[in-house]
């Protein structure tokens, strides 16, 4: 593989296969090209395409990625690169194993907002939070969103594991329906956005048989604009990953 178009810096990332590599870089400075060149070199190296994970954001960047991929190693090989957001990738996990995650083994359902936003609202009238003027009186995506923060915060499900993070109103409703709401999920076989990453990290952390099947899966793994992932995100990785953990991230500490 000619690596004579990169910097020094970006050819020692891209030929830095073994163990973690943390890759700091400024805006427009490269960093995707590292992750497509490391890509195009693990293959050279032999490593099966299936067994490298590149994750992203967006959908269109995990497109982009693919695309530019696929003008350096062809389209068939590109396809068989997992190449997905935090997301994809954990509704992808759960729809292959739902029993190791939980799920109902024939059918479970992703929530969208509007459904999510239908379950808080029930669960507040059924707590006795809809007051005087009716739940109206609520933003309910006020509530819903201090619910998603302290499950990608990885806060237990009991109102007093979430004391500490209470200053308003609005914390005192979130965290006394908290715990109702992960278990009207269950009971309807269904997952919010949220659990497409937290509830895959919480599983592969606390169950050693889920986390050895898919740590089997992959070989190398790497992380595009690296300095947005939250603690669940950072925890996925961190279970999913199995020694030597060939982890390669990249971001731009400035943005972080």
């Amino acid at each position: 593989m000619d690596l004579g178009h990169l910097n020094p810096s970006q050819r020692q990332a891209v030929v830095t296969t073994d163990g973690p590599l943390l890759v700091l870089a400024g805006a427009g400075s490269g960093k995707t090209r590292v992750i497509t060149h490391r890509i195009q070199n693990l293959i050279g190296m032999g490593i099966p395409p299936e067994r490298i994970v590149g994750l992203t954001f967006t959908n269109k960047a995990a497109g982009e990625m693919r695309e530019r991929l696929a003008g350096m190693v062809g389209h068939d090989l590109a396809s068989q690169v997992l190449l997905a957001t935090f997301h994809s990738l954990g509704a992808r996990m759960l729809r292959m194993d739902p029993d190791g995650f939980g799920l109902p083994s024939s059918r479970f359902s992703i929530m969208d907002q509007g459904d999510v936003f239908g379950v808080v609202r029930s669960l507040m009238r059924e707590h006795g939070h809809h007051g005087a003027g009716g739940d109206r009186r609520f933003d309910i995506p006020a509530i819903t969103q201090r619910i998603s923060l302290w499950k990608n915060a990885f806060l237990p499900f009991t109102i007093e594991a979430a004391e500490a993070e209470i200053v308003d109103e609005y914390d005192v409703i979130a965290a006394s329906i908290y715990p109702a709401y992960e278990d009207r999920l269950r009971a309807l076989g269904a997952v919010d956005f949220d659990d497409l990453v937290c509830l895959v990290a919480r599983t592969l952390r606390e169950d050693q048989e889920v986390r050895d099947r898919w740590q089997g899966r992959y070989d190398y793994l790497m992380v595009d604009e690296y300095q947005d992932t939250n603690d669940a995100q950072l925890e996925f990785l961190r279970q999913l990953c199995k020694p030597p953990h060939n982890l390669c991230v990249v971001g731009d500490d400035d943005q972080a």
